[in-house]
Order: structure tokens, then sequence, then C-alpha cells
């Protein structure tokens, strides 16, 4: 009597199983990891926001920090580079503040405002 050799199909179908859930695994890493990176990239954004807003808006307020120039502020793992522009007219001075949020050595984002001082206030 001869024997027939042959592949059980139950085998070929585990095994196409198990390809499908290891493909299935590897898809659902990457999407978890591409997460993670998306939450981390909008923490720092969130925190270089606040820290390039209170620079700016400390700047602003005060007049005779902006009639200094340009300024450097350290705020937590973020540095915020502030150049200070300063145009006269109408009897005033219109100070424009562009604040760079920096975290090692990366911009983070860009911040742009602007202040006019009266004759009454200009240091």
């Amino acid at each position: 009597m001869k024997r027939r050799v042959g592949i059980s199909p139950v085998l070929v179908e585990m095994v196409f199983v198990l390809l499908f859930f290891a493909l299935s695994a590897t898809v659902v890493v990457q999407l978890l990891f591409a997460a993670v990176s998306m939450s981390r990239k909008s923490r720092d954004q969130s925190a270089a926001l606040a820290a390039a807003t209170v620079a700016m808006e400390t700047l602003l307020a005060d007049p005779a920090a902006l009639a200094k120039g340009d300024a450097h502020i350290q705020s937590g793992d973020y540095t915020v580079d502030a150049r200070i522009a300063s145009i006269e007219q109408g009897g005033g001075v219109y100070y424009s503040v562009d604040c760079k949020a920096m975290k090692d050595e990366e911009m983070i984002l860009s911040l742009q405002g602007g202040r006019f001082v009266g004759p009454e206030v200009t240091p």
C-alpha cells in the first residue's frame, strides 16, 4: 500500500493565520509609535508656545525692556530668542518683537507681536 505524502491543509491554514497576525502586530506597533511621536511633538509645541507667550508678554509690558533691544530668555527646557525692531512713527515708537522658542538648538515655533509706545511713556 502506498501512502500519499502531502501537506496537511490545516497546517497551511495555520501558517497563513500566523503570518496575518504577525503583519497585523507590525502595523499596530507602527501606529502606536506614530501616536507617541505625535503626542511628544504636540507637548513640545504647547510648552514652547507657553514659554514664548510669557516672554513676549513680559517684553511688551515693559517699554524699558523693549528699548534695550534683543533678549535671550531661558524658560525651563526652552530658550526664547527675542528680536526687537523699533520704528519711530506718529510721535512714538512701534516695537516689533519676533520670539523664537527653541529646545536643544531646534526651533519649535516662532511668535510675532508688537506694541506702540506713545511719547508719554517712551523711556
